[in-house]
């Protein structure tokens, strides 16, 4: 722009000389709408004829633009950066999009993401051009790290910066807003990552890093801290986790077996068992939150019918494999309950909530009859309990007893007959679930129950039928009985 074309603000301003002991802040505004703001602590002219000459991104565009240039305020030089950096949050010029300012302002210097990027293309562009450059920084790095002190002093800098929860947020910040505008980069960086630890010795040294570093228990608490804050405040993350991980396991069959091979090692150890179920018990007794968060993960798996079938034929096939482990798993189960009676109690407490939910109990009817009607499954059950019967001859007489003591409360009587009648009431069907259909010879009726039967008869008791049916008695109600499912 010919200096003969300013218009009068701007020569002004290029004419205006401040006072001793104070700076100026001033503003250009271009014909397209961009800004810049800035400061100088001479005069407006020799500031203006430096830009004219330099090479930022402000500098270029006064040589090509044609502009304002504003004086803003006159401050004391003491409050210059302070002033600087309060008209550039103001106006909004540190944006890549309507203003040119490549920092923050003052003498912080915080460099605009647009000015990030171009500095990191560059250098991407410079080293794929130049592979030289490459190893020459590899070494110069290696000797760098290689004094023990620059270690200490990095890892003392680094704890001082992600201490702090703003400087957390606004890496967090930058790095999604990054990764939203190239989302190749996100493809590349876990590529890499993949690539990285598909190293067993990466692996190793990444697994001992986070062994030393959960033993500290500060870190462990901030950080499981930090996680239920996050599961809190992004609920819908733990739905798109799942997906992720669901996509993963479909696409890479490899990775599901490498991650079941290396789960499976660490759990044949008893020592890291006992210290992970040590752990997990202490955490879901302090943080009922990620009690919430498990009981809803498991919900949501089990709700997939394809799951369920999956999670049941696995199971099935490992009891078949480990039958032992069967009985171990009911001890371990009866001695959890017996050293944990609150854990007893809230599960009781939890049963006893869904039962009331009338759809519940009908799911489950439905579950259970679907089960039994198929092929086979009463007689697997017949046979299982037979066999059980004959290891544990004493389980019948201790069932009897205790059902007897249970019963002998009228309390419990009083709410298990109330429980049935409105069983039989939200279902009618329900009383006929167990019964045989009874037919009378002498008439060729044939009735849904022992308890129809008795009550054609105008009875309300059906011993002397059933009796009939055993062989103790030839009539009952003067007719005789048999079962209508008996071979002629």
């Amino acid at each position: 722009m010919d200096p003969n074309d300013y218009d009068d603000e701007t020569k002004d301003s290029l004419e205006y000389v401040q006072p001793e002991g104070s700076g100026v802040i001033y503003l250009y505004t271009f014909d397209d709408g961009d800004t810049y703001v800035g400061q100088t602590r001479r005069t407006l002219k020799e500031r203006h004829k430096q830009h004219l000459k330099g090479h930022i991104r402000v500098d270029s565009k006064l040589r090509t633009h044609n502009y304002t240039l504003s004086i803003l305020a006159v401050v004391p030089l003491e409050e210059l950066n302070d002033a600087e950096i309060r008209f550039i949050q103001e106006l909004d010029t540190y944006n890549s999009e309507t203003g040119l300012n490549n920092t923050t302002g003052g003498n912080y210097f915080e460099m605009s993401d647009y000015i990030k990027e171009q500095m990191s293309d560059a250098k991407k562009k410079y080293l794929s051009e130049h592979p030289e450059a490459v190893e020459l920084f590899n070494q110069r790095m290696r000797e760098f790290w290689a004094d023990p002190e620059r270690h200490e002093w990095f890892s003392r800098m680094q704890t001082e910066y992600w201490s702090s929860e703003e400087n957390r947020n606004k890496q967090s910040d930058r790095t999604t807003a990054y990764f939203e505008r190239h989302p190749e980069e996100r493809i590349r960086v876990s590529k890499f990552f993949k690539e990285y630890y598909s190293d067993d010795g990466n692996l190793e040294k990444m697994v001992e890093r986070s062994k030393t570093l959960w033993e500290d228990e500060e870190y462990r608490t901030k950080t499981l801290e930090a996680q239920r804050q996050h599961r809190e405040a992004h609920p819908e993350w733990i739905e798109e986790h799942s997906r992720k991980l669901k996509e993963l396991y479909a696409s890479d069959s490899s990775y599901r077996q490498r991650m079941s091979e290396e789960a499976k090692e660490r759990w044949s150890d008893p020592e890291y068992r006992m210290k992970v179920i040590t752990r997990l018990k202490s955490r879901f007794n302090e943080d009922t939150s990620l009690r919430e968060y498990m009981s809803m993960r498991t919900s949501m798996f089990f709700s997939d019918p394809e799951m369920r079938k999956r999670h049941s034929e696995i199971m099935k096939q490992y009891y078949a494999e480990h039958p032992e482990k069967v009985l171990q798993n009911s001890e371990a189960q009866k001695n959890y309950f017996a050293e944990h009676p609150e854990a007893k109690e809230r599960m009781s407490k939890k049963a006893k909530g869904q039962w009331e939910d009338s759809k519940f109990r009908e799911h489950m009817r439905q579950s259970r009859r679907a089960y039994l009607d198929k092929p086979g499954t009463r007689e697997h059950m017949s046979e299982q309990r037979k066999k059980f019967l004959e290891e544990h001859p004493d389980y019948g007489k201790e069932h009897s007893r205790k059902m007897k003591e249970y019963y002998s409360n009228p309390e419990q009587r009083k709410r298990a007959s109330e429980r049935n009648k409105q069983a039989y009431a939200d279902n009618p069907e329900l009383r006929y679930v167990r019964s045989r259909k009874v037919r009378n010879i002498d008439t060729g009726e044939v009735f849904r129950s022992v308890a129809d039967a008795a009550r054609s008869c105008g009875a309300n008791y059906a011993n002397n039928i059933n009796k009939c049916l055993q062989g103790k008695r030839k009539t009952a109600f003067g007719y005789h009985w048999e079962y209508a499912d008996m071979e002629e």
